[in-house]
């Protein structure tokens, strides 16, 4: 019997919430929140004086947001974070696969412009938010 005023005493584990989230009265709050938070997603806007170059710049943005599925995959996030209590995203940049702790920074001696190459969603069941060293040593 719970002694406080939460419903549950602790985390319940990613377990029991994915169990949970097959019932539709669970997963209807976070799949309605998600759904209404990006269906109208957004403009892209560039501050200017209405020059044509930046209006083929801001459809080249809009392509490619599309390409890389922003709007879905930040849907998916919502609804994740909604269910699991968290929910991380992943970015996968051109030449920088084992380089973890360079900072994510558009210049020469960052990240370099054109690298992006894909947004990608981790479930939480597949991270941990506090350190963990699985190493044999």
């Amino acid at each position: 019997m719970p002694t406080g005023p939460q419903f549950y005493s602790g985390f319940l584990g990613y377990q029991r919430l994915a169990l949970m989230s097959q019932s539709s009265d669970y997963r209807a709050v976070p799949e309605t929140t998600a759904n209404e938070m990006t269906r109208a997603w957004g403009k892209v806007k560039i501050k200017g004086d209405g020059d044509d170059q930046l209006a083929d710049r801001i459809v080249l943005i809009e392509k490619r947001l599309k390409k890389l599925k922003v709007r879905e995959l930040m849907r998916k996030h919502i609804e994740c974070e909604m269910t699991f209590g968290r929910s991380q995203l992943a970015i996968s940049i051109k030449g920088h696969e084992n380089k973890a702790d360079v900072p994510l920074v558009i210049s020469p001696s960052g990240v370099p412009k054109g690298s992006l190459q894909s947004f990608s969603h981790i479930e939480p069941i597949w991270s941990t938010p506090s350190a963990y060293n699985a190493s044999n040593l």
